[in-house]
């Protein structure tokens, strides 16, 4: 009875170390996957980061040019003003002289 068995017993160890064997090339093979998906993963996501960081300089560069015309265009106006007020300034300073001249410091 006990050689019956030692042949069911060898059966079933060489179906266990084959059960083994396929789990094992199983998991080389899901690891394998699983290493491609990430590198994948990481490649896409350094993509993205690179297109978000393109985008957001786009944008800035948008708003620089933006604030750029923004501040010409004040510059411009404050120059334009500043032209038309000169002729009073140069009155008020030449009576402010001539008073002076006239009275004397005070």
């Amino acid at each position: 009875m006990f050689a019956a068995l030692s042949d069911d017993v060898a059966s079933c160890r060489v179906l266990v170390e084959d059960a083994r064997r396929r789990a094992e090339e199983e998991m080389e093979t899901a690891r394998g996957r699983a290493a491609a998906i990430l590198a994948r993963a990481r490649l896409e996501s350094d993509a993205r980061r690179a297109g978000a960081a393109q985008s957001a300089e786009r944008s800035g560069s948008a708003q620089d040019a933006h604030l750029l015309e923004r501040a010409a265009a004040e510059a411009a106006t404050l120059k334009d003003e500043a032209r038309r007020q000169m002729p009073s300034v140069v009155a008020v300073l030449l009576d402010r002289i001539v008073a002076y001249g006239s009275t004397g410091p005070s």
